[in-house]
């Protein structure tokens, strides 16, 4: 008779050999912002995923991302899948225009550099019978959605789960992909998917998608969440409609701030963002109260000069504009529910992830809304374009939700991540490597070595037990 051990082996074989006509293959258009990287860490565990496929989309420096990309899963300890092949593949995405400088965070991104294992998606080779399932939550343009479908299919693969996160964090400049009419053209092209979902920050109640970050401590790695806890999103925008509201002037005063605050020194990096979003985020959480009044009344003022001026703007203007207009109000519902308080960081991702593994909440068909999604006449009234509701109500290929409850989803999310002790596993199981990192003073670096003494006398012990076997 064979041990248990062979046949507990046999058995497992026989079951991947049968699970393997159901292998699912995981397509996602990434920047690999905390957000992005929760979102895939809670779809990796949700969806039994044997491999993912990452696309680099809307990153100015590709090779550091991809260093980070790798740092990010060192510290979870998971860079391989069950079959012993890489589990993630990183794909050089579409550039961004030369103008655009990259995202904020990727001055701060972590690890060693490196070039993505496949320099495009057109290396992207699908294999026969396995599902793919797509998750976008960066802009593309749709040719590569045509292409994605057309090469699954005649390889013999199939479309699953398509998702599309279309809001105020989802554009690259020059590239807005993800305007209201993205998911029902997605529809046009995944005629064979399982179920195609589009979600944003309208289909939250509320829609404040900031978490504290002291709720992922020991949830995530330590510094990723320093890196995102400087997200200066609301500076940005405030700086860049400002501008845009005064072009003219090749230096315009920050009119967004109180007179007496407008003159900002520079950080040593000769940036003004830093010290505007620290004055920015004492009126966003109202500390400054000052700061607050200013920027309520200046975001409201723009809001309305920004609807004027899309009334005679041209496609590409208008994308732009309406860009400005989601990021607006994006602050608008900061200011209202007085956050960010200082540590938070924006979760919308992985919030919305969750609900693409669940029948508790009922979806419906997807119907475009009017410019400017979350904005305040769309919050209370839901500004419908009932031209084209007629005609997309019956299509219930593409499918959204509303009302989803915010508290309910980040509990939710939480539940998929680590736990403390679970990440403390993971840092000891390389110990060479993060034996300074993870131990800041003395105490620690005590605790520290006895879990490495530990860690080596149980695999000692089981290597022990596997050669009596």
């Amino acid at each position: 008779m064979l041990p248990l051990h062979l046949l507990t082996a046999c058995l497992f074989f026989v079951v991947a050999q049968v699970a393997g006509n159901n292998e699912r293959h995981l397509i996602t258009f990434n920047k690999i912002n905390l957000g992005n990287l929760a979102a895939l860490k809670i779809l990796m565990h949700r969806g039994g995923y044997t491999h993912a496929h990452i696309i680099l989309n809307g990153i100015r420096h590709v090779n550091k991302a991809v260093g980070h990309f790798d740092n990010w899963n060192d510290a979870f300890g998971h860079q391989r899948s069950p079959d012993s092949s890489t589990a993630f593949t990183t794909y050089g995405g579409r550039p961004l225009p030369e103008e655009y400088a990259g995202e904020w965070y990727e001055s701060s991104f972590l690890g060693t550099p490196r070039e993505p294992d496949k320099k495009s998606l057109d290396d992207l080779e699908p294999k026969k019978d396995i599902i793919y399932d797509i998750h976008q939550v960066v802009s593309t343009d749709m040719s590569d959605h045509e292409t994605l479908n057309d090469r699954i299919l005649q390889r013999g693969g199939k479309i699953g789960r398509v998702f599309v996160q279309h809001g105020r964090n989802t554009q690259i400049p020059g590239r807005h992909a993800l305007s209201k009419s993205v998911p029902l053209r997605l529809g046009k092209i995944y005629t064979t998917a399982e179920r195609i979902v589009a979600i944003g920050t309208t289909s939250i109640t509320p829609a404040e998608i900031s978490v504290s970050l002291s709720k992922l401590n020991f949830r995530l790695p330590s510094e990723h969440i320093r890196v995102a806890s400087k997200d200066p999103f609301a500076a940005n925008t405030l700086i860049r409609v400002n501008k845009m509201l005064n072009r003219d002037d090749e230096n315009p005063a920050l009119e967004f701030l109180p007179e007496d605050l407008r003159e900002v020194t520079p950080d040593r990096s000769g940036s003004i963002v830093e010290p505007v979003r620290k004055l920015v985020r004492s009126g966003l959480n109202r500390s400054n109260m000052d700061v607050y009044g200013s920027l309520e009344i200046w975001v409201s003022q723009a809001i309305e000069k920004i609807k004027e001026q899309m009334i005679d703007a041209s496609e590409d203007e208008r994308a732009q504009l309406d860009t400005y207009l989601h990021r607006l109000n994006g602050i608008q519902l900061k200011l209202e529910y007085s956050s960010p308080k200082e540590g938070e960081a924006e979760f919308a991702d992985a919030m919305f992830t969750v609900v693409l593994f669940t029948d508790e909440y009922k979806s419906q068909p997807f119907v475009p809304i009017g410019q400017g999604e979350a904005s305040s006449s769309s919050r209370r009234g839901r500004g419908v374009d009932h031209a084209r509701a007629g005609e997309v109500a019956g299509d219930s290929k593409v499918r959204t939700y509303e009302n989803l409850p915010r508290e309910k989803l980040l509990n939710d999310a939480f539940r998929d991540l680590p736990k403390k002790t679970e990440l403390e596993l993971f840092a000891v199981a390389d110990v060479r490597k993060h034996a300074i990192a993870c131990c800041a003073t003395q105490q620690e670096r005590g605790v520290h070595a006895r879990l490495q003494k530990a860690f080596k006398r149980a695999l000692k012990h089981a290597l022990q037990d596997e050669l009596q076997r």
